[in-house]
C-alpha cells in the first residue's frame, strides 16, 4: 500500500497510508488533513487506477506541485514522487509500483532527502537537507503568504474599477477576505450617520461552525478600540487577551468561542465609513501579523472605493440639478419672449380699440396670433422630445402635408418678402405618421424663414421619390447666410439655437427624434455659396400605382 510521509511543513513526521481507494487531501477532510493554512479544504485526490496511483488538483489557491511541476490534470505517482501542497512537502512511496529509476529500499530518514525545484515555479524552495525544527517552513509560508497576499490585491484593484455601488463592491470584498482569511466569520458593519451605532451590511459564516446558527454579534470592546485609534487590532488569543478579557464568561468572546480577531476599520482620508471584523472559533485559523496588514490594507482600499462612489454618486446628482435649472432657465426665457409678444399685441389692441383705428387692431392681433402659433409649436417641440412617442401610422400624401404647412406660414412670409417656391415631384402614397411629418416639415420650413428674415429671402421646398431605394426625399433650401461648422456640430442637440433670442433650439431636436421614429435620416448640407439645404429621407412602405393627374404641379407662393 502506497504511503505519504510529510517531510516538511507543520505536519512533519506524520505518514498516511492509502487503503486501497482514493484519497483527499486537504484541511478539512478526514481523509489526510493538513494543518498547512496555504492548503485549500480540499486541495488534491490520489487515487488508483489500473494498478498505479493517480493525483489530481482540486481546483486549490495555491496549485499542486509533483517534483517542482505544477500539475493541470492528473498525474501518475512513482515511487519517491515528491509532492508539494502549500508550504508542505509529502514523500510518495510505493514499492509495488517502483519503477527501478532508484532505490527501492524504504526511506526511513527524512532529512537524507533532497526536494526537486522547478526554476520556473516562483514558490519552490531547494532543501539541501531537512532541519529538525520550523525554520524552513517559516519562511516557505512567508514566501506562500506574500503571494496569495498580491494575489488578493489583484482581485481587488478589479472589483474597484468594476463596482457602480456600495452593495455590489461589500459583497464582493466579502467573499475575497473570506476566501484569503479562512475565517470562520466575515462581517462588514456601517457607521451610521451619527457615527453612534454600527450597522452589520454583510455578513459571512462558514457552515461547519458547531452547526449552530450563525450570528451577526461581535465584540463591542474591540469594535470601539478599532474606532477609537482608527487603526487595526489583532487578537491571536481573543479569550486570553488583557486589553479585551472580563471575568464574566457571558462576553461576546467567551459566548461566540472566539479564538481570533482581527477588525479594521474602512476609512478614507480620517472618515471612518464602518468596520471590517472577521474572526476564527479554530485552532488552527489563528490570524498574525502579516493577514492584519493586509486586512487594514484592505479596509483603506474599500474605504476610498466607498468615498469615490459617493463622490461619484454626487456629481451625478449635482450635474443633474444643473441641467435641469438650465432646462427650466432656458425654457423660462422663451416663455417669457412669447408672452411678451402677446402682450405687446395686446397694447396695440387695445389702442385701437380706444381709438376706434382697425388697422391698428388688425397689426396688434396679427403679432398676438404670430406668438400663439409659436407657443403652439414650443409646445409641441417640448412634448416630443421629452417623451416617448407613438407614430400614428396611416396612408400618407406628403406633398399634402407640405401645401398645409406653407398654407400656414404664406401670411408671415408676404409681410417679410420672403418668396417660397415649390417643386413637388408625383410621389407613391405611403404609410407614415402625418402629424410627425408636419411637426418636422413646419420646424423646418420655420428655421429657414427665419434665416432669411429681414431681407428679399428665397425658399425652395421640393420633393421626389426614387423608386431604387423606395425613399421619399423633402429638401427645404433657403438663400440665408448658411452655418458654420462650429454650429454645424450642433444643430440637432437640444437647447442649442444659433437664431439668438428667436430659436427654442428644439425645432430640429425633435425634428430629427421623430424622423428617426419613422426609420428615416435628416441631415443638413451648406452649398459653397450663401444658403442651407435640409433634407429628409423617409422610407416609403408602399409604390402602389398614383394618379399623376392629382398630384400639385411645381408653383410659387
Amino acid at each position: 500500500m502506497p504511503t505519504l510521509t510529510v517531510l516538511y511543513g507543520p505536519d512533519h513526521g506524520h505518514s498516511f497510508t492509502a487503503k486501497g481507494e482514493s484519497l483527499v487531501i486537504g484541511r478539512s477532510t478526514s481523509d489526510l488533513q493538513l494543518s498547512d493554512s496555504g492548503c485549500s479544504r480540499q486541495h488534491a485526490r490520489i487515487q488508483p487506477s489500473s494498478g498505479y496511483w493517480y493525483i489530481e488538483d482540486l481546483h486549490s489557491a495555491n496549485g499542486t506541485y509533483v517534483n517542482g511541476h505544477g500539475i493541470n490534470s492528473a498525474l501518475r505517482l512513482n515511487h519517491g514522487d515528491q509532492i508539494r501542497i502549500g508550504c508542505s512537502l509529502l514523500l510518495f512511496h510505493d514499492q509495488s509500483i517502483w519503477d527501478g529509476n532508484g532505490d527501492s529500499s524504504e526511506i526511513n530518514n527524512a532529512a537524507d532527502v533532497q526536494v526537486h525545484q522547478n526554476s520556473d515555479d516562483p514558490i519552490s524552495t531547494t532543501i539541501k537537507a531537512m532541519p529538525d525544527d520550523d525554520e524552513g517552513y517559516a519562511d516557505n509560508a512567508s514566501h506562500t503568504q506574500t503571494v496569495s497576499s498580491w494575489s488578493m490585491i489583484d482581485q481587488f484593484v478589479d472589483i474597484l474599477a468594476t463596482s457602480q455601488s456600495k452593495e455590489a463592491l461589500l459583497n464582493r470584498v466579502a467573499d475575497i477576505v473570506m476566501d484569503q482569511l479562512q475565517a470562520s466569520r466575515l462581517i462588514i458593519l456601517r457607521l451610521d450617520s451619527r457615527g453612534d451605532d454600527l450597522i452589520p451590511e454583510v455578513a459571512r459564516f462558514r457552515r461547519e461552525i458547531n452547526n449552530q446558527k450563525p450570528s451577526i454579534e461581535v465584540s463591542e470592546k474591540i469594535t470601539q478600540r478599532v474606532l477609537d485609534i482608527r487603526d487595526g487590532v489583532l487578537c491571536s488569543n481573543a479569550i486570553g487577551d488583557k486589553r479585551f478579557a472580563t471575568n464574566s464568561s457571558q462576553d461576546s468572546i467567551h459566548r461566540l468561542g472566539l479564538r481570533s480577531v482581527i477588525c479594521v476599520p474602512i476609512l478614507a482620508h480620517d472618515h471612518v465609513f464602518g468596520l471590517l471584523h472577521a474572526d476564527s472559533t479554530t485552532a488552527d485559523g489563528l490570524f498574525n501579523e502579516d493577514q492584519l496588514r493586509l486586512a487594514v490594507a484592505i479596509g483603506r482600499m474599500t474605504g476610498i472605493a466607498i468615498d469615490n462612489i459617493d463622490l461619484r454618486q454626487s456629481r451625478m446628482r449635482t450635474e443633474r440639478l444643473a441641467a435641469t435649472g438650465e432646462t427650466v432657465a432656458y425654457l423660462s426665457h422663451h416663455m417669457r419672449n412669447l408672452l411678451q409678444g402677446m402682450q405687446s399685441g395686446a397694447e396695440i389692441v387695445e389702442i385701437g380699440i380706444g381709438r376706434e383705428e382697425i388697422d391698428r387692431i388688425r397689426s396688434g392681433w396679427q403679432l398676438i396670433r404670430r406668438n400663439i402659433d409659436r407657443t403652439l409649436n414650443f409646445a409641441s417641440n417640448m412634448l416630443t422630445f421629452s417623451k416617448k412617442r407613438e407614430p400614428y401610422m396611416r396612408e400618407v400624401n406628403i406633398n399634402l402635408v407640405v401645401e398645409e404647412v406653407l398654407s400656414l406660414t404664406q401670411t408671415h412670409c408676404k409681410e417679410e418678402s420672403i418668396r417660397i417656391e415649390t417643386s413637388l415631384g408625383p410621389l407613391p402614397p405611403l404609410a407614415s405618421d402625418f402629424d410627425g411629418l408636419h411637426q418636422v416639415i413646419h420646424n423646418i420650413v420655420l428655421n429657414a424663414i427665419q434665416a432669411v428674415d429681414g431681407r428679399q429671402g428665397h425658399i425652395q421646398v421640393t420633393t421626389r421619390y426614387d423608386a431604387a431605394c423606395e425613399k421619399v426625399f423633402i429638401t427645404v433650401a433657403d438663400n440665408g447666410p448658411g452655418i458654420s461648422e462650429r454650429q454645424l456640430e450642433h444643430i440637432f442637440d437640444a437647447f442649442h439655437s444659433g437664431k439668438g433670442h428667436a430659436g427654442t433650439g428644439l425645432g430640429l431636436a425633435a425634428s430629427k427624434k421623430i424622423v428617426e421614429e419613422l426609420n428615416g435620416t435628416i441631415r443638413v448640407e451648406v452649398p459653397p455659396n450663401l444658403g442651407t439645404r435640409m433634407i429628409v429621407s423617409i422610407p416609403a412602405t408602399s409604390t402602389t400605382s398614383f394618379n399623376i393627374d392629382q398630384t400639385p404641379k411645381p408653383d410659387s407662393a
